[in-house]
């Protein structure tokens, strides 16, 4: 199975997606749901944003480690490199930002794991709850589902990618 996927170090794969999926794409997904939508307080929300980006790939990366060991040592840069960003913008500590991370990874799971047929309201109560923490209360169900599919179709694709490389050491 590994013969035709292409090795990557680690530590690599961690800076690719700390850049790519939260750095550069942060502001694509928060257009996405700032669209049309005022009232929003752009600081709390891209605070939440990056969070939950970062954590989307924390819940990923924790998934794959069942089939590729090596994939600790991107999780352990992975970390540092969202530590060290959380320091720098809202000045948090280490031992916070782990907390914060691990809280929002919970809430993602929930999401992506729950099987719609045991919560079918679940996509639309997890939006407006999400939406909730930045202070905006959203009631079309369009617009929920539109926030809670993005999350979820994000999580597919990024484990279509992981599931693309063999992550190696070095």
């Amino acid at each position: 199975m590994w013969l035709f996927k292409k090795r990557i170090p680690a530590e690599h794969l961690a800076t690719i997606l700390f850049n790519k999926l939260v750095l550069e794409d942060e502001e694509v997904v928060l257009n996405k749901i700032l669209d049309k939508k005022s009232g929003i307080n752009i600081n709390t929300l891209s605070e939440q944003m990056f969070v939950y980006l970062v954590s989307l790939i924390a819940v990923a990366l924790t998934t794959e480690a069942e089939t590729q060991p090596a994939i600790i040592y991107t999780i352990k840069k992975f970390r540092q490199l969202t530590n060290q960003e959380m320091l720098k913008r809202w000045n948090t500590r280490e031992e916070d930002a782990d907390t914060i991370i691990e809280s929002a990874g919970r809430d993602l799971s929930r999401l992506i794991f729950t099987n719609p047929k045991d919560q079918p309201a679940l996509s639309l109560k997890w939006a407006q709850d999400w939406l909730g923490m930045v202070r905006t209360e959203e009631v079309n169900p369009a617009t929920l589902f539109r926030l809670s599919f993005l999350w979820k179709n994000r999580y597919i694709h990024l484990m279509k990618f992981l599931r693309s490389f063999v992550i190696v050491f070095k």
